[in-house]
C-alpha cells in the first residue's frame, strides 16, 4: 500500500511517516495541495491523507481539483480529510464528503485512530494483518526507545 501524506506542517510529516514506514507501508510527502496533485500525476497511491489547512492550495482546493480534472480510477481515490478541531474550516462531515473527502479525522488522534483509517482503505482482510495484530506486531515494537519518548511526547496521540 502506497499512502501520500499531505500536511505543511514538518514535525506533522516527520511523525506521520514515522508510523506509516514502521506499519510497513510505503508513502511519499507533500506540503501543500499543489504537491499532492503533482504526485499523484507521478505517481501510484492507494490513500491519500490530506491537512485541510495548508498554504498556497488547501486541502478543499486540492480535492476538487482531484475529483474535477484526473480521470477515473484516480479521481476516485480514497482522500482523508485530516483537520484541526480549532481549524478556519468546520468540521462538519457533510462539508467534508460534500467537497469530496472519503472521510474526515480530526487533529489530535490517536494511533489507533489512524491505523483504523488506514485499515478501511487498505487491502481485503485476507491479504492484510487485522488491527489488532498489526497494532501488537509492529507499532509496540515502534514505539518501544523510539524518539516520542525522548521529547516528552505522549506516543499514543498524533497532533
Amino acid at each position: 500500500m502506497r499512502i501520500l501524506i499531505v500536511d505543511d506542517q514538518f514535525y506533522n510529516l516527520s511523525i506521520l511517516s514515522d508510523i506509516i514506514e514502521s506499519l510497513g507501508y510505503e508513502y511519499k510527502v507533500a506540503a501543500d495541495g499543489g504537491e499532492a496533485i503533482i504526485a499523484l500525476e507521478h505517481s501510484r497511491f492507494n490513500l491519500v491523507l490530506m491537512d485541510i489547512s495548508m498554504p498556497n492550495i488547501n486541502g478543499f482546493e486540492a480535492i476538487h481539483y482531484i475529483r474535477t480534472h484526473f480521470d477515473y480510477p484516480l479521481s476516485e481515490i480514497p482522500v482523508v480529510a485530516m483537520t484541526g478541531i480549532n481549524n478556519r474550516f468546520s468540521t462538519n462531515n457533510q462539508e467534508f464528503q460534500s467537497a469530496g473527502f472519503s472521510s474526515i479525522i480530526d487533529k489530535p488522534f490517536s494511533i489507533d485512530k489512524l491505523i483504523e483509517i488506514i485499515n478501511t482503505y487498505s487491502w481485503k482482510d485476507a491479504e492484510m494483518p487485522s488491527l489488532e495484530e498489526k497494532r501488537k506486531s509492529e507499532m509496540n515494537k515502534y514505539l518501544k526507545g523510539n524518539r516520542f519518548s525522548d521529547l516528552g511526547i505522549d506516543q499514543d496521540t498524533v497532533q
